[in-house]
C-alpha cells in the first residue's frame, strides 16, 4: 500500500500538469507597494518571496521590484508595471520567457548555451534576448511597444517582421494600422543609471541595517517593517463625477501610531492613532488629483499609498434647437429647446438680457416657455454638472415691434 501511494506521488510530480508548482525566480528587492497574483490569490509581495510558474507581478505607483530569475538573470519593474511567469513553462528548469502586460522592465540575462532560450513578451511583439541587458516598454492605451539595449543584442520579432538591435539602439513598435517601426539612438550608459536609481540591492541591504537600530517593544518584540497602506477607495483609473467623496483604506501595522491623508500636496488629516481601518471625506478638483496616504509605526517606519484619481474636466456642451442664433421671431412667446451633452448634468439656467428666467430640473434636454423682449433678446443658457463645471451657450434672437395678427374673416362669418 505504502508503495503504491509512493509511486502515485512521484508520478503526480513528474505530470507535466504539475508546472504550477515550479520556482523560475526569487523577490529579491520590494520598494513600496507590490502584489502577486497567484491562483486566484492576491498576496503583498515582500522580500525573498519564491516565484511561480503561473505567478503575476503588478506594481503600484511609486514602487519597483527586483527579481532574480533563477540561472538566469536579473528582473527590475518600473511603478505600475504588470509581468507575468507564465503557465506551461516546463521546457527547461529556468524560466524561458515572460509576458511583459503593461509598464516598463530591464532585463539582464547570461549568455544561453545550446539547448536554453529566454523570450520577454508583449502582447504584440517578442524578443529573443542572450548575453544581454535590454529595457522593455508596453503602453496598453496606445499599444505601443519600445526595446531598447544597454548591452549586447536582441533580436525583436514583430509579425513577420524581424529586427536585430545592438547596443545604444531604441526600437518602436506601434501597433496600428498601417504604422511603421521607427528606430533612435540612446544613451545606453545613461538609461542604465536611470534604472540603477530605480532599484538596486542596496535597498536590501540599507534596510537590514535600519532593522537592526530597532530597539524592542517592551514585550520584548521588534517591528522592523514598514507599515504597508492600501487605499481601497477612490478607485484610481476610471474617472469620477463627485468632487466630494469618501477615503476608505486599510492599514497593515501591529504599531500603528500616526497618519497622514494628503491631497494635491496639502494635508487635510494628520491625526494619531493605531486603529487598522481609515475613512476620511475629501474634496477633489476637475482633472487629476493626487492622493497619498502615509502611515507611520512607533519605530518610525513609513509606509504610503498613492493613487491619482481623476476628476471630470468638461464642462456640459449645450445645444439650442430653437429659437435659432440671428433668428427674427413673430412672437414675444416662445418656448427654449435645447440638449446638454453631459448625462450627469444637474441643472439648467436661462438668461434673457441678463435678467434670470428660468431654472430648468437636471435633465440632459431641456423645454423652457418664456417671454421675450420686444427687439433684440439675448438668450445664455447655463449648465452645471455634477462635478461643478459649468458650460453656458449664447444666442440672439429679434422679436418685431409690431404683433402680427391673421383674422380668417370668411372663417369668422360661418
Amino acid at each position: 500500500m505504502i508503495r503504491t501511494f509512493l509511486l502515485f506521488f512521484v508520478l503526480f510530480l513528474c505530470n507535466p500538469q504539475s508546472f504550477a508548482f515550479l520556482i523560475k525566480g526569487k523577490v529579491e528587492v520590494v520598494k513600496g507597494r507590490a502584489h502577486i497574483f497567484r491562483q486566484g490569490r492576491i498576496l503583498q509581495l515582500v522580500d525573498d518571496m519564491n516565484v511561480y510558474t503561473g505567478d503575476v507581478i503588478e506594481t503600484a505607483a511609486n514602487s519597483s521590484v527586483l527579481v532574480e530569475i533563477m540561472d538566469m538573470g536579473l528582473l527590475k519593474l518600473k511603478p505600475k508595471t504588470q509581468i507575468e511567469f507564465p503557465e506551461g513553462d516546463d521546457g527547461q528548469i529556468q524560466s524561458s520567457r515572460l509576458n511583459l502586460m503593461y509598464g516598463e522592465a530591464w532585463i539582464k540575462i547570461k549568455k544561453l548555451v545550446p539547448g536554453e532560450t529566454f523570450e520577454l513578451k508583449t502582447p504584440n511583439s517578442v524578443s529573443l534576448v542572450s548575453n544581454s541587458i535590454a529595457v522593455a516598454t508596453y503602453q496598453k492605451r496606445s499599444k505601443k511597444a519600445t526595446y531598447s539595449v544597454i548591452e549586447g543584442n536582441i533580436e525583436v520579432h514583430i509579425k513577420e517582421n524581424h529586427y536585430f538591435m545592438m547596443s545604444g539602439e531604441k526600437l518602436i513598435l506601434d501597433d496600428r494600422r498601417n504604422s511603421m517601426a521607427r528606430h533612435r539612438k540612446i544613451d545606453s550608459f545613461k538609461l542604465n543609471q536611470q534604472w540603477k536609481q530605480t532599484i538596486t540591492i542596496r535597498e536590501k541591504l540599507q534596510r537590514k541595517i535600519r532593522e537592526s537600530k530597532h530597539l524592542p517593544t517592551k514585550d520584548g518584540k521588534v517591528d522592523a517593517k514598514i507599515p504597508l497602506v492600501h487605499i481601497v477607495s477612490p478607485i484610481e483609473g476610471v474617472p469620477h463625477k463627485k468632487r466630494r467623496m469618501r477615503l476608505k483604506a486599510t492599514i497593515y501595522e501591529e504599531h500603528l501610531d500616526r497618519l497622514i491623508l494628503t491631497v494635491n500636496k496639502k494635508v487635510v488629516k494628520d491625526i494619531q492613532t493605531n486603529l487598522k481601518n481609515f475613512d476620511h471625506d475629501i474634496v477633489l478638483n476637475p482633472g487629476k488629483n493626487e492622493i497619498e496616504l502615509k502611515a507611520i509605526d512607533q519605530f518610525g517606519n513609513i509606509g504610503r499609498d498613492i493613487k491619482t484619481i481623476t476628476l471630470l474636466e468638461h464642462a456640459p456642451s449645450i445645444s439650442v434647437f430653437f429659437p435659432l442664433d440671428n433668428q427674427e421671431l413673430d412672437t414675444r412667446f416662445v418656448d427654449l429647446q435645447g440638449v446638454v451633452d453631459d448625462v450627469d448634468v444637474k441643472e439648467v439656467k436661462v438668461f434673457v438680457n441678463g435678467r434670470p428666467i428660468a431654472t430648468d430640473r437636471a435633465i440632459p434636454t431641456f423645454h423652457v416657455p418664456m417671454i421675450l423682449d420686444i427687439g433684440q433678446n439675448v438668450i445664455r443658457i447655463e449648465a452645471t454638472n455634477s462635478v461643478g463645471l459649468t458650460g453656458e451657450n449664447e444666442i440672439i434672437v429679434w422679436t418685431s415691434t409690431k404683433s402680427k395678427i391673421v383674422i380668417d374673416f370668411e372663417r369668422f362669418f360661418e
